[in-house]
């Protein structure tokens, strides 16, 4: 699957949306390509893991409630297999550990999405994609 260019043509970085919620997903994907960003997308876990090793993207924003795989075990298959994509877990379990356990398994970030709104999303989107020199 070729990454969908965004509205204004421009080349920009890869970010793949791992999201069941097809709405919620819609919505974000919406605001990256206005925000110039390439977006690639999967609804669920085991997609996921194979759009990751295919399209190698810049960034990854993965939910950690999903079918097939949940975001648990899409990071550990990253790591065990040493696939380098940072990633941004979004999840509604607001539990601290759940974050805790997503930067153990190599996350950047973890942001509930209900207290994360959409340009924040893209804020903290450009400062991991800058950090890691994308």
């Amino acid at each position: 699957m070729e990454p969908e260019t965004n509205n204004n043509g421009s080349n920009n970085a890869k970010v793949m949306i791992a999201e069941d919620d097809v709405s919620l997903m819609e919505i974000m994907s919406m605001q990256l390509k206005k925000k110039g960003y390439n977006v690639i997308s999967a609804t669920n876990g085991k997609k996921a893991v194979e759009m990751v090793r295919e399209v190698n993207p810049d960034i990854l924003l993965l939910d950690l409630l999903m079918p097939e795989m949940d975001g648990f075990e899409v990071l550990q298959y990253m790591q065990e297999n040493d696939i380098h994509v940072p990633t941004m877990v979004l999840t509604n379990l607001g539990q601290e550990q759940n974050c805790d356990k997503s930067k153990e398994l190599g996350a950047i970030d973890c942001c509930v999405k209900s207290d994360t709104p959409l340009n924040l999303l893209a804020t903290k989107i450009e400062g991991i994609l800058k950090s890691v020199g994308k």
